[in-house]
C-alpha cells in the first residue's frame, strides 16, 4: 500500500511540475482550467482504481485561473459543481450565448464572483461493469451524499462536512432518517423514466 501511494503521489508531483512549466510559458491573459475526470481509491474502503461513488474517486480538483482583466479575489468554492459546468462557464467568460437547448451544466461565473447558483445537488452514476457492485448512483449537495447500489438495492448516506472520509454510513441511523427520505426522493426524481436500472429491485420512498 505504501509503495502504491508513493508512486501515485510521485506521478501527481511530476504532473504538477509540468503544469508549472506550461503556466510559465503561456500568455498571462490565458484562461486556465485545471481538472481531472476521476481519482483513485488507493485502498480507501478496501477498493482500488476508479468506478466508486466515494470521494477519493468521485471528487476531483477544479482550479480556474482567470485572465487578469477578469480576475477575482482567490476563493475556495465549496458548492458541488461538475464537469458539465465547464463549457457554459467558458462560453460565459467569452460572452458567447450558449445553445438554446441541450445544456445540462451551468456557468460557474456567479460562484467565481462570490455569489451563488441555483442548484440543489449533483448526480453521479456508473454503469454495471465488473467487479461486482460496480453499478451505482449518488446524489450530493456538497454536505451530504446519498449512494444507491441497484444490484443489491442497498443505500448509504454520508455527512461529508463532519465525515469527509465517508467512514460512517448513516443510512440506518434514526437521527438521519429525514435526510435519507429527502435524498431518496431526489434520486427517484432523477431516475424516473429510466428502464433496466434495478434487475427487478425497487428504490422505494
Amino acid at each position: 500500500m505504501h509503495l502504491l501511494r508513493s508512486a501515485y503521489f510521485a506521478s501527481i508531483e511530476h504532473v504538477d511540475r509540468q503544469i508549472g512549466r506550461i503556466l510559465a510559458a503561456i500568455p498571462a491573459n490565458t484562461l486556465v482550467i485545471y481538472l481531472s475526470d476521476h481519482g483513485d481509491m488507493l485502498g480507501d474502503h478496501y477498493l482500488f482504481h476508479k468506478r466508486a461513488p466515494y470521494e477519493a474517486s468521485a471528487r476531483i480538483p477544479m482550479i480556474i485561473r482567470m485572465p487578469p482583466a477578469l480576475a477575482q479575489p482567490p476563493r475556495r468554492i465549496l458548492q458541488a459543481v461538475e464537469l458539465m459546468d465547464v463549457m457554459p462557464t467558458v462560453l460565459d467568460i467569452l460572452k458567447i450565448p450558449p445553445p438554446p437547448q441541450g445544456i445540462d451544466g451551468v456557468s460557474l461565473m456567479p460562484l467565481i464572483a462570490g455569489k451563488t447558483i441555483e442548484r440543489r445537488y449533483i448526480h453521479g452514476e456508473n454503469a454495471r461493469l465488473p467487479p461486482a457492485r460496480s453499478s451505482f448512483h449518488f446524489i450530493t449537495d456538497g454536505s451530504w451524499k446519498y449512494v444507491w447500489f441497484p444490484e443489491s438495492a442497498s443505500e448509504q448516506l454520508f455527512h461529508l462536512d463532519s465525515d469527509p472520509g465517508e467512514s460512517t454510513d448513516l443510512a440506518n441511523d434514526s437521527g438521519s432518517s429525514s435526510v435519507v427520505y429527502a435524498m431518496r426522493d431526489l434520486m427517484v426524481q432523477v431516475l424516473r423514466g429510466r428502464s433496466n436500472l434495478t434487475n427487478g429491485r425497487r428504490l422505494n420512498i
